[in-house]
């Protein structure tokens, strides 16, 4: 249960410190060169959101607001058999203290096998173990 929670406390603390700009501005340039220089491969990169051989959709990198990457959410032949699963989520309004309403909407997401594959990195990250991709509407936010 222990993964679970964990989780659970990483969906849940999705929103809730925003605009941390000037903070990551620092911690930025604290980083060595070799760092700088993988992030900014990232920054406006691209991912795939794939089911196996599936591919859900395409997301492609905007901006940062750390510690989430933002992006446009282009749908793939795959959206179509999820996007319920991920419109329940993105539904979640108000306090969900215990974390209950949020494992509720999630878990359903999770059992899919869901994988995240960045356009110049070959190895796929799992959802919820390795990231998190919340999507609304045409937007996404991945957060590693």
């Amino acid at each position: 249960m222990g993964g679970a929670v964990a989780v659970l406390d990483r969906a849940l603390a999705w929103d809730a410190a925003p605009g941390f700009m000037s903070w990551a501005a620092e911690a930025v340039r604290a980083l060595p060169v070799a760092h700088l220089a993988r992030w900014e491969r990232v920054v406006n990169g691209t991912w795939w959101l794939t089911q196996g051989d599936t591919r859900i959709g395409e997301l492609r990198q905007y901006a940062i607001d750390q510690p989430t990457f933002l992006c446009r959410f282009i749908p793939g032949p795959g959206w179509e058999g999820v996007r319920a699963l991920f419109e329940s989520w993105a539904a979640l309004r108000g306090p969900d203290t215990d974390g209950s309403r949020t494992a509720q909407a999630i878990k359903p997401i999770m059992d899919l096998g869901l994988t995240l594959v960045a356009e110049d990195e070959g190895r796929p990250m799992a959802l919820f173990r390795e990231c998190i991709v919340r999507i609304d509407g045409d937007t996404a936010r991945v957060r590693r």
